[in-house]
């Protein structure tokens, strides 16, 4: 052993020893003495400290232009089509290989084969309405979906497609795509799925007919620039969404027969002209009402617009005259080249799409007083219904005072003869004759008689007007009598019988 382990061998058994020494004498200290227990001293709560206040993180909110769509498409493949399940597999990879490097960040798209439940040849996505898909995608995530199916015409292969939006609950009509070559599959998919995906914008302010909108994911651009969402020159139609006070929502207003069209554009913000016959339809959104729009394009090559009298569907308004115009009429520019139509026996007129002027006006009118003026596009939907106001009053005033104006004339060309007449009769003396013509003359209409039949067409016309609430016909109406008053005043003036009678008298004493 060295002498470092001999040294701390012996510290380490000297220092047991006194452990042990002590150890034993406070025993027999404790042992003698009695035990006394410690005093415990009383405890004194501590204070309780407030807990620290919970802070509620603030959700973030994304900006209307940095939100992208979240979009569902599915291709749905025909059964007889003879496509295997790998075949459409791939072919759904494909396009979306093609979405994805086309829309990048816009679109958050979920693109799948379809389901069961989805639609798989172009006459099951014909059948489905735009209540149905409500029905089954309202609660889903999505804000758009795209339904594409694939089938064979013949010797062609058919991909059809619709768009259903979340905001208006609306569909497109289906659109269709057509190829001999299979190979070209993935890009007429693709290239349909952008077809009938229409551009959501909200609306932020509105100051007389300029509205300011914001683009849904306008922001974040797409890497192909042909897909932008818009042009100058680009039309879109209006929503309102209704909310109660629960921001539950009650209902979706379209405003009918009126557009938006896009005037700059600066990525996510647009500016536009508000086209309407109304006034101010629109309004920034707020708590209980939103404002949205969506792009406007035409798919089909015309329109048909059925005429009908307001509060009388059953009664549609044949033979009516209608005009087209491509432009807005001013003083300095009389629009010659515009379209004239008759309505049919349905009420109906076709409008054809002009690619040149996709926004025109359409005229209707009753005889010469205009009964309706609305901005349209034709080919944005294949049928509408244009409610003008029931024009019969008026109508019948008009046909009216076209006799009562035949009579007018025939009662002073008569009475302007027999005038001529009598002077002749008095300037030979024949006074008898004269007296003939006097008794005659007296014999025919009145002005007063004129005024009274006047105003049996006035008072319940006006009246049938008011209870249509119709302001615009009671003044038509009204314009209607004044011209013929004003006519029978100024040809059947009783100071003209008066001087006549004057006339005859004083010749007769001159005889």
């Amino acid at each position: 052993m060295t002498t470092f382990a001999t040294n701390r061998w012996l510290a380490g058994g000297a220092l047991t020893l006194v452990l042990a020494v002590g150890l034993g004498t406070l025993r027999a200290q404790e042992a003698a003495s009695p035990v006394t227990p410690p005093v415990v001293p009383a405890a004194i709560p501590a204070p309780i400290a407030a807990p620290a206040p919970l802070r509620v993180a603030k959700p973030v909110v994304i900006p209307f232009d940095r939100q992208p769509y979240q979009v569902s498409v599915t291709l749905g493949v025909a059964a007889d089509l003879g496509m295997s399940h790998a075949e459409a597999t791939r072919l759904v990879e494909q396009v979306r290989e093609i979405i994805h490097a086309r829309m990048g960040h816009s679109w958050n798209a979920q693109i799948d084969l379809a389901s069961l439940n989805d639609p798989s040849t172009h006459t099951a996505l014909s059948d489905r309405t735009a209540e149905e898909w409500t029905a089954v995608l309202e609660k889903s995530p999505f804000d758009k979906k795209l339904a594409l199916t694939l089938d064979r015409v013949g010797t062609k292969y058919r991909l059809s497609g619709i768009e259903w939006d979340k905001t208006s609950q609306k569909c497109t009509p289906v659109v269709t795509r057509e190829t001999f070559d299979r190979r070209r599959l993935p890009v007429l998919a693709s290239d349909l799925a952008f077809a009938v995906f229409r551009p959501l914008v909200t609306v932020i302010a509105v100051t007389e007919n300029t509205v300011e909108l914001k683009v849904r994911g306008g922001d974040m651009l797409p890497p192909d620039s042909s897909l932008v969402p818009f042009q100058v020159g680009d039309h879109l139609t209006s929503y309102i969404r209704h909310y109660d006070k629960k921001q539950q929502l009650r209902r979706i207003q379209e405003i009918p027969w009126s557009y938006l069209r896009v005037d700059l554009i600066d990525r996510g913000y647009v500016r536009a002209t508000q086209i309407t016959p109304f006034v101010s339809p629109l309004a920034a959104s707020k708590r209980k009402a939103e404002s949205f729009a969506l792009k406007v394009t035409p798919y089909y090559s015309s329109t048909t617009v059925s005429v009908i009298p307001r509060g009388k569907p059953d009664a549609p308004m044949a033979g009516y005259r209608a005009e087209l115009l491509n432009r807005t009429e001013t003083k300095d520019d009389k629009v010659e080249d515009r379209l004239k139509f008759r309505t049919d026996r349905r009420g109906q007129v076709t409008l054809p799409y002009d690619p040149a002027h996709p926004q025109q006006t359409l005229f209707v009118y009753s005889g010469a007083s205009p009964l309706a003026k609305v901005p349209v596009i034709p080919g944005h939907a294949a049928t509408l219904r244009l409610d003008v106001p029931d024009d019969a009053p008026r109508m019948n005033v008009e046909a009216e005072t076209e006799l009562l104006q035949s009579e007018l004339v025939d009662v002073v060309a008569r009475r302007h003869v027999m005038m001529t007449r009598a002077r002749a009769a008095a300037q030979k003396g024949d006074f008898e004759q004269v007296a003939t013509f006097q008794k005659s003359i007296a014999e025919l209409p009145t002005l007063e008689k004129f005024q009274q039949r006047i105003e049996n067409l006035r008072l319940p016309g006006v009246q049938a007007a008011r209870n249509k609430k119709d302001k615009a016909q009671e003044g038509r109406i009204t314009k209607l009598c004044d011209k013929i008053t004003k006519q029978a005043v100024q040809h059947l003036d009783p100071v003209v019988l008066k001087e006549f009678e004057t006339e005859m008298t004083e010749l007769k004493k001159t005889k």
